[in-house]
């Protein structure tokens, strides 16, 4: 099924028509605009972009599915710096990877985000959702295909920055977590107040 946007940003592309005339005729002007510098609409990226990272610079799918490959727990946009996973609680620059500029930045969260998403962002500087892949990726992409990440995107002096942490689909024992026997009683504990603190990344979930 192809949206009528990017079938008009298609008739652009082979020059049957010209951007003016297929913006007049959008009925929703900025997605098309969007597609027409190369952003596409949300999640449908995984599908339109290319795998070649010479051809697409650097796509959104290129840097999730090295954080699946490495197990990382977040990935961590910044401008002028390599993108960055967090493995193990450390960061580790991809070097293998451009240094983000501040239009490549922007659309690598612009490329996960709705037209809603990104009116938002653009009034409030900060958007945080949920990014679920499984239903949008072909078969080649099993890599992703149970893996979900929550995203935040935010406006860092001037700049656009954003960090991904990737969500577990599944809740791990007690004995993979290595958990102390002390802590494994407190959830028997039927009163009182159990705060469990920490800062980012230190395992409270």
């Amino acid at each position: 099924m192809v949206t009528f946007a990017r079938a008009l940003a298609e008739l652009v592309r082979q020059g049957l028509i010209t951007k003016e005339v297929g913006l007049a005729a959008a009925t929703n002007h900025d997605e098309l605009a969007l597609i027409l510098q190369g952003m596409e609409t949300g999640i449908a990226t995984f599908k339109a972009h290319g795998r070649d990272k010479a051809a697409a610079a650097l796509s959104m799918r290129d840097l999730l599915v090295e954080a699946v490959s490495r197990g990382a727990s977040d990935i961590i946009l910044t401008v002028n710096s390599h993108p960055q996973l967090r493995v193990g609680g450390l960061l580790t620059p991809l070097t293998d990877f451009p240094v983000l500029t501040a239009e490549l930045t922007r659309r690598l969260l612009f490329s996960v985000l709705s037209v809603s998403q990104r009116a938002h962002f653009e009034e409030e500087k900060e958007v945080d959702f949920a990014l679920s892949i499984a239903d949008h990726l072909e078969k080649e992409d099993s890599l992703l295909s149970n893996v979900r990440f929550r995203v935040n995107g935010f406006y860092q002096r001037g700049t656009i920055g954003a960090v991904l942490r990737q969500i577990p689909q599944e809740i791990p024992s007690p004995e993979t977590l290595k958990l102390p026997e002390a802590v494994r009683k407190l959830s028997y504990e039927q009163q009182g107040l159990v705060l469990v603190t920490g800062p980012t990344g230190s395992g409270k979930s």
